[in-house]
């Protein structure tokens, strides 16, 4: 390697993995590296003028090669530098594409949540993997992985066939604890970041404050609730190596290809359309004057996809919610506005009575209003769609 300061190009040799936005780049093919899924080469050209040989691969960052994004292992590199300039290099036009481009690992993906995360990743130009058990065609574009994540062997066992590195995993479908462990076991240094989509329901229903934080000493005992609240106490204590954790808390989530309704009696009701048009009465408990928060589920993904890389997401945990406050009742009274049709009148379900036939019913039963302060502060996307404005899309889509 030369020593004392370079010219004003160098070129040097970047041994990286396979990387799905970068076809105008792949000018030759690299020889495997031994025990390592390595398979291209690609040669850029650098400016470091004035810069010492040992800091000129660094340099290398200000065209997002060195980043974790093109999943450049750092062990894996060499690099060549020449001490005269070669011919000036011509970024191809797609430039700025590659260096956003996110290789993105969804488990689950043919559901509300996990279908919209692949939509949104797919529209902001990422490459996109799911797992899913192959019962449901996936959107075009998308390289399914065929496991059920029950199957903890089998699951295991696929990821592991995978090559490269992912700049983002979401767990869309972790219920237990033994999920949370998957993701360690699966993803420790194959991930710069593991999102896990927790709920709102980890709150113990009796001891919410208003607005409620991330952090609280009453947490759900039983139940979803809890389960989730293990999953999210997995990922915190885990040795994870180089690998990061985010767990979003979402609220009622609502959009298309989810059905509509927030509260009991009338919660993913089949029927709430064709009730609210014929003008039936609803029976909602606590008459549908619990507060609630709804996040458009497209609103969430953004929240999620913004995450990636964000260092101040790192091992954090953040409520995730909607921008209005509405009454439970006001939900049903905007599907009536959008259907043209006046409100439906409404039945009063008493508490109490309610929950003594349904105790799981508890986390429904109360205001469901969080503070969203750690999550502006952090710089992800924050929910910013209205409920008057995603509720219409969402009735729109169904009719």
């Amino acid at each position: 390697m030369p020593t004392g300061d370079l010219p004003g190009l160098v070129q040097a040799t970047f041994h990286v993995h396979h990387h799905p936005c970068l076809p105008e780049l792949l000018f030759s093919p690299g020889r495997a590296w031994p025990h390592t899924p390595v398979r291209w080469c690609i040669r850029v050209f650098v400016d470091v003028a004035g810069c010492q040989p040992a800091h000129a691969l660094r340099r290398a960052g200000s065209l997002a090669i060195w980043r974790p994004t093109l999943h450049v292992h750092r062990q894996l590199i060499r690099a060549r530098l020449a001490q005269s300039p070669p011919s000036k290099y011509h970024p191809p036009q797609s430039h700025e594409h590659w260096r956003s481009c996110l290789r993105i690992l969804s488990i689950g993906g043919s559901g509300f949540v996990s279908g919209t995360l692949v939509k949104r990743a797919l529209e902001q130009g990422h490459h996109v993997q799911v797992v899913t058990r192959g019962q449901r065609p996936l959107k075009e574009g998308v390289q399914g992985i065929t496991a059920d994540r029950k199957d903890r062997g089998g699951f295991e066992e696929a990821i592991r066939q995978q090559e490269g590195y992912w700049d983002l995993v979401v767990d869309c479908i972790g219920y237990d604890p033994d999920d949370a462990t998957q993701d360690v076991t699966c993803f420790k240094d194959r991930a710069k970041q593991i999102v896990f989509i927790s709920t709102d329901f980890v709150f113990d229903p009796a001891h919410r404050v208003f607005p409620q934080p991330e952090e609280t000493e009453h947490y759900a005992t039983e139940g979803y609730g809890a389960k989730k609240r293990a999953c999210e106490q997995v990922l915190a204590s885990a040795d994870l190596g180089d690998t990061h954790w985010t767990v979003v808390r979402p609220c009622h989530i609502y959009g298309p290809s989810s059905k509509l309704g927030c509260l009991p009696h009338h919660g993913r009701d089949d029927e709430i359309i064709n009730r609210i048009r014929g003008g039936k009465t609803l029976r909602l408990v606590g008459g549908g004057y619990f507060l609630q928060q709804p996040i458009l589920a497209r609103d969430l993904c953004d929240l999620i996809l913004s995450c990636a890389g964000n260092t101040e997401t790192y091992e954090r945990i953040f409520c995730a919610a909607g921008p209005d406050i509405i009454e439970s009742r006001t939900y049903y009274d905007e599907i009536a506005r959008c259907l043209g049709v006046n409100p439906s009148p409404i039945e009063e379900v008493d508490v109490q009575a309610h929950l003594s036939e349904h105790p799981g019913a508890a986390p429904f039963t109360c205001h469901r209003v969080y503070s969203l302060d750690r999550l502006a502060a952090s710089g992800a996307k924050a929910p910013s769609t209205s409920f008057s404005v995603g509720i219409q899309e969402h009735v729109e889509s169904m009719i």
